[in-house]
């Protein structure tokens, strides 16, 4: 695909503004402005954005593939979403693939389609993601400790005794857990790590099961224990994969967005 003479800017032009947008992050007005000023040149905001959209799709065949080869050949990729905005009538969501070198942005609906799109059927490396349930389909799959402390701490900070009680103990368990896990990196435990913190793991999940199907997990739908049986019940849908930096130290305890 080639760049259109409709909108009268050249590549030279075109490549500008790309720098401009995308380098140092100018804004469509910003981009008018500075072409007034230092270029005498009167462009409008749809004309630049129009540049923009055109230099995107002629770039995109070659480099967007590309791109996607990086990011599953990857050895550890960080994976997360967030809803965007409407279009349509219809919520979209952003998607952020990163690697160490490489970060792949989408726009489209939160589904596994999409996905799968992206990453394909199969994933060789580690995949650090949220909950959602579509992540579920590839291995070695981890979970990002930071994001259930802050969890655990609200519990903890809560009015109600049975959350307290939960949240202590989930954060006493990640700060045994972290802990061990900086201090292998620093040289070989005497003792592996999963089976040091075996014990505490059962212990944990048998806490995590009384929190998700006791009696209160009937009667109180969205009562005072709805935020200690969500926790719960986000543990034990993923548990294995918060603790996989028993068995790999090496791995992130936290998204690349968060380090």
């Amino acid at each position: 695909m080639r760049l259109s003479e409709r909108h009268l800017a050249g590549p030279l032009l075109v490549a500008l503004i790309c720098a401009l947008a995308l380098r140092m992050r100018l804004s469509r007005r910003r981009i008018q402005e500075f072409l007034c000023d230092w270029l005498g040149l009167s462009l409008s905001i749809a004309t630049i954005n129009q540049c923009l959209h055109e230099a995107g799709r002629a770039v995109a065949p070659v480099v967007e593939e590309q791109l996607l080869e990086e990011v599953r050949a990857s050895e550890l990729l960080h994976v997360d979403e967030t809803s965007w905005r409407k279009e349509h009538g219809q919520l979209l969501w952003l998607w952020v693939f990163t690697t160490a070198t490489t970060t792949v942005f989408r726009i489209g609906r939160r589904s596994q389609e999409l996905l799968h799109s992206v990453l394909g059927p199969v994933l060789s490396g580690w995949l650090m993601s949220d909950g959602f349930w579509a992540y579920r389909d590839y291995d070695n799959r981890l979970r990002c400790l930071a994001h259930l402390q802050r969890k655990a701490h609200g519990l903890e900070q809560s009015l109600e005794r049975p959350a307290q009680a939960f949240g202590r103990v989930l954060c006493e368990h990640l700060e045994a857990v972290m802990t061990a896990v900086y201090a292998a990196r620093e040289g070989p435990p005497p003792m592996g790590l999963r089976e040091q913190h075996a014990e505490a793991l059962n212990r944990l999940l048998h806490l995590c099961l009384e929190q998700a199907e006791g009696p209160h997990a009937k009667t109180q739908a969205e009562g005072p224990h709805a935020k200690t049986r969500a926790l719960a019940r986000e543990l034990l849908n993923d548990w294995d994969t918060w603790w996989v930096v028993l068995d790999h130290p090496e791995l992130p305890l936290l998204p690349a967005s968060a380090a």
